[in-house]
């Protein structure tokens, strides 16, 4: 199986528990004549995997910050740019309602590789 790129994927793939929207801004014309930028849907339902990666969240005392970072692993077919929004619903290949939802900004270059695409993703918020 190794030094088969095409087997790799698969395997790679099988282990994928995740699924994804993946919007990009594009100017879309309203009813009004004017232009104007929204998240368009570019990917829907890719199977994915979403990793851990930092996290640096802060609790004052007024609000806790969150702010943390991941990373998302997609076909390498899949082309990902900085600033997409990125929906992942975690588990939502195997349990459908997704039983957690989660949406981030991708930001970066995403690597790529024969078998995948690693896509660099940053989440801000407060809680």
């Amino acid at each position: 199986m190794f030094g088969n790129p095409y087997a790799e994927r698969k395997a790679l793939e099988a282990t994928y528990e995740d699924t994804a929207v993946i919007s990009r801004p594009q100017g879309v014309k309203g009813p009004d004549g004017f232009t104007r930028t929204q998240d368009v849907p570019v990917y829907t339902g890719i199977i994915c995997a979403l990793s851990a990666g930092s996290d640096n969240s802060r609790q004052t005392d007024a609000q806790q910050s969150l702010e943390y970072d991941r990373k998302l692993f997609v076909q390498p077919d899949k082309e990902v740019r900085p600033g997409d929004t990125v929906t992942v619903s975690r588990f939502g290949r195997f349990q459908l309602p997704s039983p957690s939802v989660q949406t981030f900004e991708a930001v970066g270059e995403p690597l790529l590789y024969q078998t995948h695409r690693e896509v660099f993703l940053k989440a801000v918020s407060l809680a």
